[in-house]
């Protein structure tokens, strides 16, 4: 575990020069301090607790409490120092290694903090909160393998704690296996089912294996027992809009911003879907209140671009564009867009290129394909641009409707004793031009 630097009896403006203290003295002023602590007086405690270690600087419990003060009023740093310092006197301080753990991957110092939280559970095998605190900053940190090892060992420990049953759902999906997550949790539920944080896990997964109907159901079932929490409109938002119910999904999202205004994928969400129905000033002002709290979110940049564009405003949205592409190169609706722009402003060779690298990034999405498609028709490689045209057959965002009728395509065989059905899949100009070929067509019966 990383140790501090600092001498523990000089840190956080400790005087060791004063005066002697008696043990009894020491005794009545930390009794006074825990008081003052448990009643909310931070500063009162905190002067106690430097009083004790000016004259024991090595007291474990006072820098513990110390360290927990500094937690209290957001002092992290301040708070991170104490704790080590109390480790350094008192190597076996499970809470001291707890709440330092805790902290350090508050602070995304996920290395340390495992660390910390490793020593603990060194020193307190037998506890399932330790385990678990281990669990969560492994999750933290992406190990999920060793996240979920640590959340069973905490329910071996205590089959009752729900917080490990939680986490130990949330590494399971995190690892791919998102059914083997969705039977634990419902099962968890079973057990605890007033526990929200289980709800919020197990419909986030059924989410991710678009169980749309079920995401309803258990939202509406959610939002009966907990209607003040934002995230269950959310989901049921989403379950709204996969129904094709727009308007209900919007009306949901906005009782999600009622209760918390500052939800950033809330904003997203509702300024996406007046963008579809054409509401483009008010998804407008959505999406500049998303950016106003994510300033680099390129999710909100790329939205932006799109309703700028709606607006008329087209050089404006490829600046959005350009934005969005810079703040996540890998995201693959930016260069899609980008693509669009410049397709619109006639720089063909430049929209290629990026229909190219959102094809790269998103692959089976083939509505890039599509967009390509039409930026190389002027290129000369009809090949090239009818292998991806062809695409928008298949079950895609692109995919039309001829796909699901049950007739074969043309694909120039001989029509000699057969008939067949010309369908309208463009717009009405394209229609006029491509009807100088009826002729054609009808010469091949």
């Amino acid at each position: 575990m990383k140790k501090t630097e600092s001498n523990p009896s000089m840190s956080s403006g400790i005087d060791t020069s004063s005066p002697p203290m008696t043990s009894a003295t020491a005794s009545r002023l930390f009794s006074e301090a825990v008081t003052a602590h448990k009643e909310g007086r931070l500063d009162t405690a905190a002067s106690g607790y430097l009083k004790i270690l000016e004259h024991f600087p090595r007291d474990a419990e006072s820098r513990f409490l110390l360290g927990s003060i500094f937690s209290e009023k957001n002092q992290t740093q301040d708070a991170i120092d104490m704790l080590q310092s109390c480790v350094e006197c008192k190597q076996n301080h499970v809470r001291a290694l707890n709440a330092l753990g805790a902290l350090l991957a508050q602070e995304t110092r996920y290395d340390e903090a495992i660390n910390a939280l490793h020593s603990a559970t060194q020193f307190a095998n037998n506890d399932a909160r330790t385990w678990c605190n281990l669990g969560r900053a492994y999750l933290k940190a992406g190990h999920f393998s060793s996240s979920r090892d640590a959340f069973h060992e905490a329910l071996t420990l205590q089959p009752s704690f729900w917080p490990a049953a939680n986490g130990y759902g949330l590494s399971v999906g995190k690892l791919g296996q998102k059914k083997e997550a969705i039977d634990f949790l419902t099962k968890s539920i079973e057990k605890w089912p007033e526990e929200i944080a289980l709800h919020l896990t197990l419909i986030g997964y059924l989410l991710a294996e678009e169980r749309f109907e079920e995401v309803r159901s258990r939202s509406l079932d959610a939002l009966s027992k907990w209607p003040q929490a934002s995230q269950f409109h959310i989901y049921l938002s989403v379950a709204q809009h996969k129904a094709g119910e727009l308007e209900e999904a919007i009306k949901s999202l906005e009782k999600a911003l009622e209760l918390e205004p500052n939800n950033v994928s809330a904003l997203d969400q509702i300024s996406n879907h007046l963008y579809a129905i054409g509401q483009w000033k008010k998804a407008e002002g959505y999406c500049l209140k998303s950016l106003d709290l994510e300033p680099n979110s390129a999710k909100a940049l790329n939205n932006m671009g799109r309703i700028r564009q709606m607006r008329g405003d087209l050089d404006g949205s490829g600046q959005w564009f350009m934005q969005s592409a810079e703040k996540d190169p890998d995201f693959g609706d930016a260069y899609n867009n980008l693509g669009n722009y410049y397709l619109y402003t006639d720089r063909i060779k430049e929209a290629i290129n990026n229909f190219d690298r959102a094809i790269e990034l998103k692959p089976e999405l083939i509505g890039f394909r599509f967009n390509r498609a039409i930026a190389m028709m002027t290129q000369g490689n009809p090949a090239e641009v009818w292998r991806d045209y062809r695409e928008r057959f298949e079950k895609s965002d692109n995919k039309v409707e001829a796909s699901d009728w049950p007739y074969p395509r043309w694909n120039g065989e001989s029509l000699s004793r057969k008939r067949a059905l010309i369908w309208a899949e463009q717009g009405i100009g394209d229609q006029v031009i491509f009807s100088r070929y009826a002729t054609c067509f009808a010469s091949q019966a």
